[in-house]
């Protein structure tokens, strides 16, 4: 890293049997270009495998890269694993959320426990199972991740929301088929609206960084939602993002 103010990415990111690797990035604390960060944008700093990374390990670690570098970074990008914001909070670093990732898990707490949407998965899945080699499979849902669901949950909600829109053009044997998702037209219409919202939130971040301008687009756009998205919701990324903008060094500041 350059003589400039530095961040650090931070992720424990890939498991296999017990061994488990964290990996650190380095990149400019600054951002240049109105583009998000890419593989161009960091540098490798660590690369460890180990059993487990407690909160000591991540510290450690993260003394050690401050160490190297002649200085410590001036932020730290996490994701919410407690074990990171842990070890983050004992090095005395601050910690900002990893974008997709923090508005995923606030959409996730929103509608997990939620009987519709959960009905709506497990109809979303049926379908897939069903569907297959069958006449009608080109019109099948998009594959869902059983990990990390909400962070690609868009795609599918983007295709429910499409048929939808386009199910009296359907033939008559296709309209039987799909009918099932007749009675949660009323959540596809909710959810659309709400990750049309997400994306809107996650890209000025993502594009230009935290600032208090970015994060002044983000709340005009909190006030702005559809009337269909929870309030209760809207609530909570309104709130994260004034937490975020209270990390920075000057929240007055462009």
């Amino acid at each position: 890293m350059g003589p400039e103010p530095y961040a650090l990415l931070l992720d424990e990111c890939m498991v296999i049997g017990q061994q488990r690797m964290l990996a650190v990035l380095g990149l400019s604390a600054q951002k240049t270009t109105g583009q998000a960060t890419h593989y161009a944008d960091v540098v490798v700093l660590a690369l460890v495998i180990g059993t487990s990374w407690t909160a000591d390990a991540i510290e450690a670690c993260l003394r050690k890269i401050s160490q190297q570098q002649g200085r410590a970074p001036l932020y730290v990008v996490s994701d919410g694993a407690a074990n990171l914001k842990k070890g983050i909070a004992q090095a005395g670093l601050v910690r900002l959320s990893d974008v997709s990732h923090q508005v995923a898990l606030l959409v996730e707490h929103q509608y997990k426990q939620r009987a519709d949407f959960l009905a709506f998965m497990s109809a979303l899945t049926l379908c897939k199972f069903k569907g297959i080699m069958l006449a009608h499979a080109y019109f099948l849902p998009p594959r869902q991740r059983t990990i990390a669901r909400f962070m690609n949950l868009g795609t599918v909600v983007g295709w429910a929301v499409e048929l939808l829109g386009n199910f009296s053009r359907l033939s008559a044997d296709e309209q039987t088929k799909f009918s099932w998702l007749l009675p949660y037209e009323a959540l596809v219409v909710e959810l659309g609206a709400v990750f049309s919202l997400t994306e809107e939130l996650v890209n000025p971040l993502k594009m230009n960084g935290l600032s208090t301008l970015s994060s002044k687009v983000c709340l005009t756009l909190s006030e702005k939602v559809a009337p269909v998205i929870p309030a209760t919701l809207v609530v909570t990324l309104r709130d994260w993002v004034l937490s975020e903008r209270a990390k920075l060094s000057d929240p007055g500041s462009k």
